[in-house]
């Protein structure tokens, strides 16, 4: 009678043993499968501060001395993030041609292919007036199926002129992965 109650005692461990081994795998399998949005998070508020604050004569690359020798960025005292406005709000006195647009996507799609990871979309755009622009984007289809996106917004504003302010605008950059 001793052996038929051991038996039982050795079964019930087995048996709750094996669900918590069960239970533990599950438990660390699903954490492992999750994604790392801290990084990115911490990338996306970088990125914007970097648009904000990096005035143009602190990273010049062949693109930008293109446009600075063409005469379409005239002040390298800007930041980036004022110089892609002032292309978005198509002040005549740039980009001689006056396809500013594309003047904001070029710059903004150099700045970004330089210090966005190839593996991170983006998407780049102003809204101004109720109006809503993307000035550059990489990897739109990817968006759809993407684990995360985060979002930086800026409220963007600044004096044009002595008489134009541009803004107030919302100048967003959207990241994901």
């Amino acid at each position: 009678m001793k052996k038929r109650g051991s038996y039982f005692f050795v079964l019930d461990a087995m048996i709750g043993g094996t669900i918590l081994l069960i239970s533990l795998v599950i438990i660390f399998n699903s954490y492992l499968n999750t994604a790392d949005t801290k990084q990115s998070y911490v990338l996306a508020q970088d990125i914007t501060s970097f648009l904000v604050n990096a005035k143009i004569h602190e990273f010049i690359d062949a693109v930008v001395l293109d446009m600075i020798n063409d005469g379409e960025i005239a002040n390298i005292d800007n930041t980036y993030l004022q110089q892609i406005a002032i292309f978005h709000d198509n002040d005549p006195g740039t980009c001689g041609i006056g396809d500013n647009l594309n003047c904001a996507e070029n710059l903004t799609v150099d700045l970004m292919n330089a210090i966005l990871p190839i593996q991170y979309g983006y998407n780049y755009t102003i809204e101004n007036n109720g109006l809503r622009t993307v000035i550059a984007s990489r990897n739109l289809d990817s968006f759809e199926t993407s684990d995360f996106a985060l979002a930086s917004r800026k409220l963007t504003f600044f004096k044009l002129s002595e008489s134009e302010i541009f803004g107030p605008a919302i100048t967003e950059v959207l990241i994901w992965s």
